[in-house]
């Protein structure tokens, strides 16, 4: 579907680190029509130089603190309006435990007993 332009709906997951999605959603360099790249034609000289930065960045506090900042810019621009966050919930039964993935995949080896609750039952 194509929205007029200067709106789109992006959407794009990259689990724990959001480098590939901030870069292609907000950098200048990456306009286009294309899914998965900066629909909305958001352009800012700022934002650009903070992703760069976070891009070159070996220390992942850094690079959050960048990136981070680089979000809260284009979103006080009104270039990005979130208007849905995903939400996602696992049930488990008495005794197992698990740690949802940012990715949202559900993988069976990730499940694990709940230290001392087998040992209950």
């Amino acid at each position: 579907m194509w929205l007029p332009p200067g709106l789109a709906k992006p959407s794009f997951g990259t689990g724990p680190d959001p480098k590939i999605a901030v870069s292609r959603l907000y950098k200048t360099e990456n306009i286009q029509r294309i899914p998965s790249s900066n629909l909305m034609g958001y352009s800012n000289p700022k934002v650009d130089y903070l992703i760069e930065q976070a891009l070159q960045q070996v220390d992942d506090e850094n690079r959050r603190v960048m990136l981070q900042r680089a979000t809260e810019l284009a979103m006080s621009d009104l270039g990005i309006m979130p208007i849905h966050f995903q939400f996602t919930m696992w049930a488990t039964r008495k005794g197992v435990s698990y740690t949802p993935r940012t990715d949202e995949y559900t993988l069976a080896f990730q499940f694990k007993p709940t230290p001392g609750e087998l040992a209950r039952q």
